[in-house]
């Protein structure tokens, strides 16, 4: 599994590369990842092969079963405590 904490967020364009990232470097086959995840097999074949994209709570369920967690970037910290 990919370890996040050791990437640099600008590694990544958006989020859809560090789960592309990470399921690369699991280890783990994508019907386990879709048996495991919920995720079904279909969704994650056709986003591997960059076909389409995830819905919002697939994208969350494949982070929850990678590991994978999100932080705010100190800008958009400093951004929201203004409004």
């Amino acid at each position: 599994m990919i370890n996040i904490t050791d990437v640099k967020p600008q590694e990544f364009k958006c989020f859809s590369d560090a789960l592309l990232a990470a399921l690369a470097t699991s280890g783990e086959s994508l019907y386990r990842v879709s048996q495991d995840s919920g995720v079904q097999y279909a969704s994650l074949h056709r986003f591997v092969k960059g076909s389409t994209s995830l819905h919002l709570d697939v994208a969350d369920k494949l982070a929850k079963h990678l590991g994978i967690t999100m932080r705010l970037s100190a800008h958009f910290e400093k951004e929201s405590s203004h409004g």
